[in-house]
């Protein structure tokens, strides 16, 4: 099944609910008409295997919407009036929400080690950026709420050159082999998130500061260069995000699927850690409590962009056109 079919059946399957949750109001009978009308769209593009699974569906709704415009005759041939039933026949509207999850994959359930839930979130994150996905078992992301036009998230320049940043940063730790890393090394790495971190903190104050234990003067100087250094390399691709910046959430929804792959590269090094370096393990988990932030904010951008998303499209999402150019 194909990206668009998915999302297209998604859409379907939603719209089948809402109907069914809407039973005996005065909206019943437009949105199980909606409903029809969205399951006769994706019809023929769906599996041969849910195909017959999906036409039945439809063909109880279509008895049902008859049924509310008056007398119904249902498979059998008995007359049914709306709300009547008899000892052989009853008809019951119950919604099947396997068909909606058996093609677009429910999220994993987290792992155990909350050290490694952070790598759980950044593929989950990842999905509903490039496709659309579950971000729970109940709530399904639209691809488009990342893509809107006119709209974008709060400092949204400083934030694609910080994911820009932090992109070549996780390749310098996907380098990292567990054999020859040095503690240096990996706190040099830390210093830097922190600066990143301490940059979008002077931006916005509900990012926490991420505090550093520098205590002898001379580290205290070369600290002082580095962090220099490293903001006006973030002033640079600040730049050159906003030569190419369209004002909308698609670019900063680009600049995260460029850095969200990423991650995974620390993931392979705290298991390498873990078993074999315990020297060297918290250091990594000082960088993945960046990452764990990080992610926090991010789903703040996300819960924004929902806002607007759900602002646009009045009455329910489900019901407008992709909001992408």
């Amino acid at each position: 099944m194909t990206d668009s079919c998915k999302e297209s059946f998604a859409k379907a399957i939603l719209a089948c609910q809402k109907a069914v949750k809407a039973e005996g109001s005065s909206k019943e009978a437009k949105l199980y008409g909606e409903a029809i009308n969205l399951l006769n769209e994706i019809l023929s593009d769906l599996p041969e295997q849910i195909r017959p699974q999906v036409t039945e569906k439809k063909t109880l709704y279509e008895e049902h919407l008859t049924a509310l415009k008056g007398n119904s005759t249902p498979r059998g041939g008995i007359s049914i009036p709306r709300g009547s039933q008899t000892a052989q026949h009853k008809i019951e509207f119950k919604e099947d929400k396997t068909l909606a999850t058996k093609f677009m994959a429910l999220p994993p359930p987290p792992p155990d080690a909350i050290d490694y839930r952070t790598f759980w979130l950044v593929n989950i994150l990842l999905a509903t950026v490039k496709r659309g996905s579950f971000l729970t078992t109940n709530i399904w992301i639209p691809k488009e709420a990342w893509y809107q036009s006119n709209t974008s998230v709060s400092n949204q320049l400083d934030k694609i050159a910080c994911l820009e940043y932090l992109g070549e940063l996780f390749d310098k730790i996907a380098k990292i082999r567990p054999a020859t890393a040095t503690a240096s090394e990996l706190e040099g790495i830390v210093q830097e998130l922190a600066t990143i971190q301490n940059h979008l903190h002077f931006l916005d104050h509900t990012i926490p500061e991420m505090q550093l234990s520098i205590t002898h003067s001379k580290d205290k100087k070369i600290y002082a260069q580095k962090k220099n250094n490293i903001l006006e390399s973030i002033q640079t691709l600040k730049e050159q995000a906003e030569d190419a910046h369209t004002g909308d959430s698609s670019n900063y929804a680009d600049a995260l699927i460029k850095f969200l792959g990423k991650p995974s590269a620390l993931e392979k090094l705290m298991n390498a850690f873990e078993q074999g370096n315990e020297k060297l393990f918290p250091i990594t988990q000082k960088i993945n409590g960046f990452v764990g932030v990080f992610l926090i904010y991010t789903l703040a951008d996300l819960v924004y962009l929902l806002k607007e998303f759900f602002q646009k499209s009045k009455e329910s999402f489900l019901e407008v056109p992709s909001l992408k150019d």
